[in-house]
């Protein structure tokens, strides 16, 4: 009947059926009404079009419903509409809607734009003071006072991104602000959950509610300093909730004290059957893309957290597979691209989303594949993205720097120093090197079709000399300490006169890589430059330096200074 009389049918839905999605006196009125939208939207495919503005803002409002038939129904809807969203932005309102119906759609068609296009999204005026040092125009500009910090210096590409978080907070939406490292997501976030606390004092909503950041265990205290740095200590109260077992136990009767806790992934783990009593503000996850993985504990446990507004923030949310996206969506707004229970037995994604996406996009991507596979796995990436991108919000520097230069990669090579050189021999003459190149030659043996499917594979023994390895060649004393071998010791007494050996190893020459730092500051201009008065002169450059290891880094530090 739908289909043979939609202006008729649809009117009637939109007019009556769609307001008991609202009705919070009656279950069975919005479980009823949803079911009714879901068949609809499934039935009439592109006939909703016209009608997908109007649907779209009453099913957000429901997406964070208390009854799970109720956010299943209206998630499963809000997903298929989503892609039509762009082809209804250039028609006109449907025919035969009542007066107040029409009046809604002005105002939802301009939901549509700035969803669709966060540039239509009115500037948003934070409710806090900022203390903080930002690009401007090619310089950098300190301020350190400023209640719309972003309006005033005309940052726009950190003014769109918290136009984008205050629009996500307004319709109770969740998504991945995923720029490039050093734009400031995390200046962003935290900006968006400050003003959040102070807007809720000035309502007088009560007590502040609780936000939980969660960030991999090698970023422990950035989030609390950047905080502090940014922030009145008196609007957000950070909590660093890490520690043992005994340490985090006794810190839990001082949540009520602060209003941001933060923890790491592993923490979360550990500590999800207390976390996921308590209900959280915000959630935001920090490297997100680490629940990529739907079937780790650590995803399972994020996932199980309860929270008003999710945020994800992450440099690549895409790594390896578009299709790792599914689980990053699953802990936004769960049943976006189906659910757990759907999951096929041949994979772990849920048949609907293999179905419209995985499949066409993996057999589209052997070369051997057909012009028809191609042109499906084409259009299963347009759709995607179409479904998606209202969700995520990415700048490259590129694009929000203008005056950066293009970047330069050079490769700088260094020859191993002696005792490199030695250690690195005493390694290939070694029994691992042995049974390495013995377990490799097994693998290999595996890989044919006539091998024996019970051949052993290569264990640890491979990655652990990689290691070594890759240590060795940073630095003598990632290898080498006081519980060497003496063996070992000997060995490295023959290129060393002197007692303490360990002491020697510190100099410089013993680690051509710190040599080729130090030539690369002296390059640019950095470092200590004592002319015949005594002055000293500084550079205007500056540098990031990265290690694989964290002892390294302890190593060039002691160095540096």
């Amino acid at each position: 009947m739908a289909k043979a009389m939609a202006i008729s049918v649809m009117g009637s839905v939109i007019e009556k059926a769609v307001p008991m999605l609202g009705d919070t006196s009656s279950i069975h009125a919005r479980q009823g009404a949803g079911m009714l939208v879901r068949l609809l939207v499934e039935g009439l495919g592109m006939e909703m079009v016209p009608y997908s503005p109007l649907l779209v803002v009453p099913l957000l409002r429901c997406m964070s419903d208390s009854d799970p038939c109720v956010r299943q129904s209206v998630t499963h809807s809000f997903a298929a509409l989503v892609p039509l969203l762009p082809l209804a932005r250039v028609l006109p309102p449907p025919l035969g809607l009542g007066e107040g119906v029409s009046s809604r759609s002005t105002e939802d068609a301009q939901f549509l734009e700035q969803l669709l296009d966060n540039s239509h999204i009115d500037d948003y005026k934070l409710f806090i003071e900022i203390k903080v040092a930002l690009r401007r125009f090619g310089r950098n500009v300190m301020l350190q006072t400023l209640a719309h910090i972003l309006v005033t210096i005309g940052l726009r590409y950190q003014q769109e991104g918290i136009n984008w978080l205050s629009f996500l907070k307004r319709f109770k939406l969740h998504g991945i602000l995923c720029d490039d490292i050093g734009l400031g997501k995390t200046l962003q976030a935290s900006a968006i959950v400050a003003s959040d606390i102070a807007e809720r004092r000035a309502s007088n909503n009560g007590k502040d509610l609780l936000s939980l950041i969660i960030y991999p265990s090698t970023l422990v205290g950035q989030w609390a300093y950047e905080i502090e740095k940014y922030i009145d200590t008196s609007v957000m109260k950070p909590l660093l909730y890490v520690g043992s077992v005994l340490e985090r136990t006794s810190l839990r009767c001082y949540f009520e004290k602060h209003n941001v806790i933060i923890t790491s992934y592993d923490v979360v783990r550990k500590d999800i059957d207390y976390l996921e009593e308590l209900d959280w503000n915000y959630c935001i996850l920090d490297e997100g893309h680490i629940i990529k993985n739907s079937k780790s504990k650590i995803t399972g446990s994020v996932k199980q957290l309860k929270a008003e507004h999710r945020l994800i923030l992450s440099g690549t949310p895409i790594q390896n597979s578009i299709l790792k996206l599914w689980s990053l969506f699953d802990f936004l707004m769960p049943g976006f691209h189906g659910t757990e229970r759907q999951v096929d037995d041949d994979s772990v994604l849920p048949i609907q989303f293999q179905t419209a996406y995985g499949k066409p996009l993996l057999a589209s991507k052997d070369s051997k594949c057909s012009a028809k596979f191609s042109e499906a796995g084409t259009l299963a990436m347009e759709a995607l993205h179409k479904q998606v991108m209202p969700f995520l919000l990415r700048r490259t520097k590129d694009e929000a720097l203008s005056d950066l230069p293009e970047k330069t990669i050079q490769d700088r090579y260094c020859d191993l120093s002696p005792v490199q050189l030695k250690l690195y021999e005493q390694f290939s003459g070694s029994d691992v090197r042995k049974d390495i190149s013995t377990l490799v030659k097994v693998n290999e043996a595996a890989e044919t079709p006539e091998a024996d499917s019970r051949s052993p594979k290569a264990s640890s023994h491979v990655f652990q000399a990689l290691k070594y390895l890759l240590k060795l060649c940073s630095h003598p004393l990632l290898v080498v300490d006081k519980k060497s071998p003496d063996s070992l010791m000997s060995i490295l007494s023959e290129l060393i006169s002197c007692t303490d050996i360990m002491s020697h190893l510190r100099e410089l020459h013993h680690s051509p890589k710190l040599v080729a730092l130090q030539e690369i500051l002296e390059e640019c201009g950095i470092g200590m430059d004592i002319s015949t008065e005594g002055s000293i002169g500084v550079g205007q450059h500056r540098v990031l330096i990265f290690a694989q290891h964290k002892h390294y880094h302890i190593l060039a530090v002691g160095w540096l200074r």
